[in-house]
């Protein structure tokens, strides 16, 4: 990762420093969504002792359960659809899955890979009824 000048001493960020810095900032939070998943699948919060998940993250995030099980719901999902498709990237925000239920993730992730296939298109195309008939 390219190392980032010192802050400006001025009152406002040059783009160029914006920009970099909000790339980072986006790379941090992808790998916070992985790592509070590996956390909460690996039962992190046994292991140091503590008597729950949501006591866990309070203590050491300064964080509620649910901010934190929207980020897991949020990193299972991504984990799903790159399993299918490759990574994802941040095009798919937690505010975009944020209310998803589980039955619409799975939805989702099959949709997606429909279309990973070839004839994929095309099904979803008739389910939908988005395509348009040769005439």
């Amino acid at each position: 990762m390219e190392a980032l000048p010192a802050t400006p001493t001025g009152p406002a960020l040059d783009v160029d420093w914006a920009r970099k810095l909000t790339e980072r900032i986006k790379s941090s939070a992808e790998e916070l969504w992985k790592l509070l998943l590996e956390a909460h699948d690996g039962q992190a919060w046994q292991a140091l002792d503590y008597p729950s998940w949501a006591s866990y993250v309070g203590a050491e995030f300064s964080m509620t359960k649910r901010q934190a099980n929207r980020l897991i719901q949020h990193a299972r999902l991504k984990v799903e659809l790159e399993a299918v498709v490759g990574p994802v990237g941040p095009t798919i925000t937690e505010r975009a899955t944020r209310n998803l239920t589980p039955d619409q993730r799975k939805t989702i992730v099959a949709e997606v890979q429909a279309l990973a296939n070839p004839s994929g298109w095309r099904d979803l195309a008739d389910r939908y009824g988005t395509r348009q008939s040769a005439t």
